[in-house]
């Protein structure tokens, strides 16, 4: 069979304890060796899996529509979809026998009705992961505020303190005394209105010495 890899890795919440890239193309390639599989292309993609629309994931499915992909060989299903819509193209492209089979580490998945309704609870098992993931960190976003705490970064010239924090990326705000000064008086000459903005952005790295943490 034309036996593609596809490799996936994005820097998003659900994906921060998943293989490398290269890590999973590695784990692919043994894995093609010890079952005999000649592997033809490798595909691998930085793009997360939320929303339908990835470039090189829609070129594997034009691919497998043009015959030109039989097996695909991935580490886990959640690495080709975790949403409806391209976990259902994925299926109805193995129900029209363009593809033959996914290959896993765990599994072989064919157009079986077997097959066919166990990648449907994965998949459909992945995009509830990613919902409920989504839903949680809003939860934790929505804490955080209450409290009067910032979460993710902060804007240049402020930093935080963690001092008895209890929650990962929470944190009191505070003036920060290497740079808050500077970034205050960019604001107060654009404010001004005497100069333009890359004007005092030019003095503030020159003149003022200002620079990012």
């Amino acid at each position: 069979m034309n036996t593609v890899v596809y490799a996936r890795r994005y820097s998003d919440t659900e994906d921060r304890q998943t293989l490398s890239i290269e890590q999973q193309l590695d784990a692919l390639r043994q894995l093609a060796f010890a079952r005999d599989m000649e592997i033809h292309v490798e595909l691998t993609e930085s793009r997360s899996a939320r929303q339908p629309g990835r470039p090189v994931f829609n070129d594997l499915l034009r691919r497998i529509q043009n015959g030109e992909v039989e097996r695909v060989l991935v580490w886990k299903l959640d690495r080709l979809a975790r949403n409806m819509v391209d976990g259902g193209q994925i299926i109805y492209e193995l129900d029209q026998g363009h593809l033959k089979e996914i290959v896993t580490p765990e599994a072989t998945y064919t157009a079986t009705g077997d097959a066919k309704f166990m990648l449907a609870m994965l998949f459909g098992a992945a995009a509830k992961y990613t919902d409920d993931l989504s839903a949680a960190v809003r939860r934790g976003n929505q804490d955080v505020l209450r409290r009067g705490k910032v979460p993710g970064p902060v804007p240049l010239g402020y930093v935080k303190t963690h001092e008895h924090e209890t929650r990962h990326g929470s944190g009191t705000v505070l003036p920060d005394p290497e740079r808050f000064e500077a970034v205050k008086r960019i604001w107060l000459e654009v404010l001004g209105g005497e100069t333009n903005v890359s004007e005092v952005w030019r003095k503030a790295r020159h003149d003022w010495a200002l620079t990012t943490r």
